[in-house]
């Protein structure tokens, strides 16, 4: 079973409680069953991420949210190709280093359109 959130889900002091409440949930369950139930998070493309190193944080925030040491998809929740240009290159450094550094089984994104990914 497969359950995508994102960290940015929830509003003010809320916000990463979808995450939260996934990890619960998954951590409740007998392990057999834990194994079967596979966790993505999007991260969503603040104007305060603009380092890799954000990304990075972002990802163990959100890894810590949900109590887990990986998870299997992280993924980058919108592009700001169209607003601020020069944040997108190292947000998606940023991703690879997640991938690199085993803190996500694989890495990609979220609502981009074919001119994002071109």
């Amino acid at each position: 079973t497969f359950f995508d959130t994102g960290d940015s889900y929830g509003t003010g002091a809320l916000e990463g409680r979808s995450e939260e409440l996934l990890g619960r949930f998954r951590a409740q369950l007998a392990p057999r069953d834990r194994r079967r139930v596979q966790l993505a998070t999007k991260l969503a493309a603040y104007p305060w991420r603009v380092t890799r190193g954000a990304m990075v944080g972002a990802c163990r925030a959100s890894l810590a949210r949900m109590g887990r040491e990986s998870m299997e998809l992280v993924q980058l929740h919108w592009s700001t190709a169209g607003y601020a240009p020069w944040q997108e290159q190292p947000m998606w450094d940023g991703l690879g280093d997640c991938l690199e550094l085993g803190l996500a089984g694989g890495v990609g994104v979220s609502n981009y359109g074919p001119q994002q990914l071109a």
